[in-house]
């Protein structure tokens, strides 16, 4: 009769046994499928987050471009104050800088350094230096803080990255994003990645 009654609870032990796994199994999908519905509506609302960061920064430069529009030459001391009213660092900490690029063609490059440096700015040079087709420089760049001042005089045309999406702009005359790249702006310390956002301004004629 106790061998009997060794198998029954040999029995019961097994049947326990199994029990508890298939419940543990079952516990462990349910959380894990709490776990991933966590994880898709998270996702979701970052990715719409970040959707809504770049509409605003697209905005931003669409009036920018308005601004350039309504006159027929913005001065710097005007883009100063125009970029200063936005308060960026206090609305938008992910931006950088704002700025103004034009366009050279080889023989107006010389024009444009003497112009900028009768400005006030005796070591402005477009660089890298080199002779290309096309040349850009950035002449505004606001906050003109000591950081965006290692971008002022940049030809972004002559880095690929930088020329593709601007290329991208040119051609469809809509915003166009950068891949990640490393900004001009950073010395070697505490470096981050960044992305620059290009919309195209069209002079009239």
């Amino acid at each position: 009769m106790s061998h009997i009654y060794k198998k029954i609870y040999l029995l019961i032990l097994l049947v326990g046994i199994l029990s508890s796994l298939i419940l543990g199994y079952n516990t462990y999908n349910a959380n894990l499928e709490k776990k991933q519905i966590q994880f898709n509506s998270l996702t979701k609302n970052v990715i719409q987050q970040v959707k809504n960061r770049m509409a605003t920064y697209k905005e931003i430069l669409y009036s920018g471009v308005g601004f350039f529009e309504a006159s027929e030459n913005v001065t710097r001391e005007e883009w100063h104050i125009f970029i200063n009213k936005l308060q960026i660092k206090e609305h938008f900490p992910g931006i950088q800088g704002l700025g103004y690029s034009v366009v050279l063609k080889e023989n107006e490059l010389e024009k444009n350094i003497q112009d900028i440096k009768n400005q006030g700015f005796p070591t402005y040079k477009v660089h890298p230096e080199g002779k290309r087709d096309i040349y850009t420089s950035i002449i505004y760049i606001e906050p003109f803080d000591q950081r965006n001042q290692r971008a002022f005089g940049y030809d972004m045309f002559s880095e690929e990255n930088r020329r593709n999406a601007m290329s991208r702009a040119i051609e469809t005359t809509l915003p166009a994003l950068s891949n990640k790249v490393k900004l001009v702006q950073e010395n070697g310390k505490n470096e981050q990645s960044g992305f620059l956002l290009y919309t195209p301004f069209y002079k009239k004629d």
